[in-house]
């Protein structure tokens, strides 16, 4: 008897650990912000994150935060799923809309000694605590941080000064750092400052030293009595700097040169030019031959290497029909 007494008040007891328990109504892990582009007029924003009342959500539309029942109203307080925020006006067309938790940082629950355990009241102060976490994690996560191998810590950052740049200090931190006015430049700017000192190009060649090109023409020859079935030449001139080419091709060689072409438009100075040689039908077999123009003067000696040949030299290549091409660079006087 004393037992079926007992058992009567033990389920009579509120709260038994033999009373069915309520369904958990869990927090997702969730950022708990939604941002959307809007588009002029649509009025509707779903918001996926729980929240307990329609006060706790924070409306911002680009950087203007927003006010319950008079810019906006809330539905679905309460929901696991989240809910919906209505606009009593579109927002603009590319506004930003961003809806965030705003859980307030408070604990009401009042809990009383020997009171019945209270499972539902226990499980709210626990999802608001984890909601607290995951505001301040979205918050976090929009900061400023340092990379994760950093060892820095305590980095205090001064106060803000309008119109400056952040900038790392001595010592550690950041501090503001306000830009120095360097007056305005001169127009133009002078060689002395980084510039040209003109307004054109060739002035701008002349005032660095750089003069303009010069293009011209010469006539290449063999001297004596050789005759030509082609006799051109042209070059170019940047400062000392002389770009030459040759078009040389002999009828009859005569009395002239078998080794060398006169003619060159400026004198050579003491440092020779050279460049490669394209010819057809020379006097004899070489391997290749070098158009070497001689310093301290105005002649190009071809010199080249005979197939027997050991060494490079001033072979009389130049006959009847032959065909010379080349292009040279050196420095002139």
């Amino acid at each position: 008897m004393k037992r079926w007494i007992f058992l009567a008040l033990l389920l009579s007891l509120p709260g038994c650990l033999l009373w069915p328990p309520s369904t958990p109504a869990m927090v997702a892990d969730d950022n708990a912000a939604d941002r959307y582009t809007a588009n002029g007029s649509t009025t509707a924003f779903a918001y996926n994150f729980k929240v307990f009342t329609t006060s706790d959500i924070e409306v911002v539309v680009d950087s203007t935060v927003m006010t319950l029942t008079t810019h906006y109203t809330v539905s679905g307080a309460g929901d696991a799923s989240g809910g919906t925020v209505t606009f009593l006006t579109a927002p603009a067309n590319n506004a930003i809309v961003t809806l965030l938790r705003k859980q307030p940082a408070s604990q009401l629950s009042d809990y009383v000694p020997n009171e019945a355990f209270p499972a539902n009241r226990i499980e709210k102060d626990l999802d608001k605590l984890v909601m607290q976490v995951q505001q301040l994690r979205e918050e976090v996560d929009r900061a400023l941080k340092f990379a994760k191998l950093s060892a820095l810590v305590d980095q205090s950052v001064d106060e803000p000064t309008v119109g400056a740049f952040a900038r790392g200090k001595s010592g550690g931190g950041i501090d503001w750092a306000t830009p120095t006015n360097a007056g305005a430049l001169s127009s133009p700017v002078a060689v002395a400052d980084g510039g040209t000192g003109a307004t054109s190009a060739s002035t701008a060649r002349t005032n660095l030293g750089v003069t303009d090109p010069v293009v011209g023409v010469w006539t290449p020859s063999v001297g004596g009595s050789a005759t030509y079935s082609a006799q051109t030449g042209t070059y170019v001139k940047l400062g000392t700097q002389v770009t030459v080419k040759c078009n040389l091709v002999i009828n009859s060689i005569g009395t002239g040169s078998t080794t060398s072409i006169s003619g060159l438009p400026f004198t050579v100075s003491g440092i020779a030019g050279e460049g490669a040689v394209r010819f057809v039908d020379l006097s004899q077999n070489v391997v290749y031959v070098i158009a070497h123009a001689a310093a301290s003067g105005t002649t190009v000696i071809l010199q080249s290497l005979t197939a027997a040949g050991v060494s490079i030299g001033s072979n009389a290549i130049i006959g009847n029909g032959t065909s010379i091409t080349f292009t040279l660079t050196y420095t002139a006087a």
